[in-house]
């Protein structure tokens, strides 16, 4: 079988550097190589070159090339694509994510090149929506998978303003308003140019934190932001957009998800990482009978139990971790804030750690309370080979996302290792997450929950040793290739769609 992976993060693009999508793309591109499959990669909206008329002033011909292989996997990239990735960078201009003819031009060509079966879209940042029209036509099946919300939100998480779960998005007008875009054919320009600084996106404001006195009591200014009066520390329920939210169209940004909706509709198969995501697919118009949950593999299944992270010992503070990005979705800050919020008699018996990129921001709330700990750790970008020994003898991993969090890496690896969960009630976690069984969940967003279940656990750390023992095993990667081998399958085995197909 011969199978084309559209990968939105970058043909190098691993989890490290750019999440825990990028990793399952190459561990599934490795799983289906080990199947037997001839399996390609393409990648659009990262590469930009000077044009050979116009000089360095200009971007070069949107095309398709073939870059250097990695081992047995042939790699195609579309240069100078007129759709940035990743995605943020194109909010603005959602005509181009609707339909353009030199990304499909470029993508049919790749196609052609390397004659697909199988046409896997893991996400169309870089390229758009018509990529599904193209491989249609040439009469290739295509199925997506869906690790994030690009098809229905420009800036990926269903955030209004990056901050707030989008519940209305009033057919697209709230789109127009929701962030601040980029001139992005000078980006274009920028990045083909190889020179000057990329423009800067800035994020919004975070949530307010506690501040505190000389006696260590919350300072005159905190008082009430513990009482949730402030709109970013207000807890959040895991509410879904409206069910009615496809039917109404207007605008461009509602034109744009309509567009990637009936994309989704044209594929064999939509594969959702969570029941969370499939209702919410379904909600912004996909075909519920196309929606197959499918929960994702990993690589940490596949550690062997001799040497998974080991228990902590007995009588230790309760040991804590986070991992992954520093991102306001992502929910650091809210672990920090729920730590301002104990005791400090509470916060002598808890060791945190914290490891990943841009996490210093929030690491600053604890500043002023760094001494009440028993102890706090925080280091930088890690790798995957770390991932075991910075879950070596903790009680648990906490994941406190603050948006409909599709399957969060974090928890699957932390729980895939054996090692207990704190999540939020939330998007994918519950799905991987027994609440009272091999974890506990909280309340999306909500502070006081939070503090509330760390401080129960530090008074019965009985707990946790009983939800460690309690964790089955997760997906392999190579139970997962089997099973989307047979998604392949029967979307091969399926009748053929219209008859408007032309010969690869």
């Amino acid at each position: 079988m011969r199978v084309l992976i559209v990968h939105p993060a970058g043909q190098d693009a691993r989890a490290a550097s750019a999440g825990g999508i990028a990793g399952y793309v190459g561990d599934l591109v490795d799983s289906l190589v080990d199947a037997g499959c001839s399996v390609a990669v393409v990648s659009a909206g990262h590469v930009y070159t000077p044009s050979l008329l116009g000089g360095r002033q200009s971007v070069g011909r949107c095309r398709a090339e073939e870059t250097k292989p990695r081992g047995s996997v042939r790699r195609f990239q579309v240069m100078n694509s007129p759709i940035l990735a990743p995605s943020l960078w194109q909010f603005g201009e959602p005509e181009a994510e609707i339909t353009s003819r030199p990304v499909e031009r470029a993508f049919r060509q790749v196609c052609q090149a390397f004659k697909p079966d199988i046409v896997h879209v893991h996400g169309f940042e870089g390229f758009g929506a018509g990529i599904v029209g193209v491989a249609r036509r040439l009469g290739i099946k295509v199925v997506a998978s869906i690790h994030n919300y690009h098809p229905f939100c420009p800036q990926v998480y269903l955030l209004r303003g990056r901050r707030r779960p989008c519940e209305d998005y009033d057919g697209g007008q709230a789109c127009e308003t929701c962030d601040t875009g980029i001139d992005i054919e000078a980006e274009r320009r920028r990045r083909a140019s190889g020179r000057g600084r990329p423009p800067s996106i800035k994020p919004p404001g975070r949530a307010p934190m506690i501040t505190f006195a000389e006696n260590g009591e919350p300072a005159s200014e905190s008082l009430g932001i513990e009482k949730l009066v402030h709109p970013l520390w207000t807890p959040i329920d895991d509410g879904l957009p409206a069910a009615e939210a496809s039917k109404l169209v207007s605008g461009r940004y509602g034109q744009r998800r309509s567009a990637y909706a009936a994309a989704l509709n044209q594929c064999a198969a939509v594969l959702a990482v969570s029941v969370a995501t499939a209702e919410i697919c379904i909600r912004m118009g996909v075909d519920e009978d196309r929606i197959i949950v499918d929960h994702i593999g990993s690589w940490a299944a596949a550690v062997p139990a001799d040497r998974r992270p080991k228990a902590p010992e007995s009588d230790t503070p309760l040991r804590l971790t986070f991992l992954g990005f520093g991102s306001y979705p992502k929910g650091l800050g809210i672990l920090c804030d729920a730590l301002l919020l104990l005791p400090r008699e509470v916060r002598a018996r808890v060791a945190l750690s914290v490891h990943g990129p841009g996490i210093a921001e929030d690491m600053a709330r604890l500043d002023a309370v760094q001494s009440d700990f028993a102890e706090t750790h925080q280091g930088g970008p890690y790798t995957r080979e770390d991932v075991v020994r910075l879950l070596d003898g903790l009680h648990a991993a906490v994941v406190p996302s603050v948006w409909h969090d599709n399957g969060p890496q974090t928890a699957i690896e932390a729980r895939a290792l054996g090692v207990p969960v704190i999540g939020s009630r939330i998007g994918g976690i519950p799905d991987i997450i027994a609440d009272g069984v091999d974890g506990v969940l909280f309340r999306a967003n909500d502070r006081a929950d939070l503090a509330r279940m760390i401080a129960r656990l530090v008074s019965h750390p009985g707990d946790l040793g009983r939800l460690r023992s309690s964790i089955r095993p997760w997906i392999t990667m190579s139970q997962h290739a089997d099973s989307v081998l047979r998604v392949y399958e029967r979307a091969l085995l399926s009748r053929a769609g219209s008859g408007d197909t032309e010969r690869v």
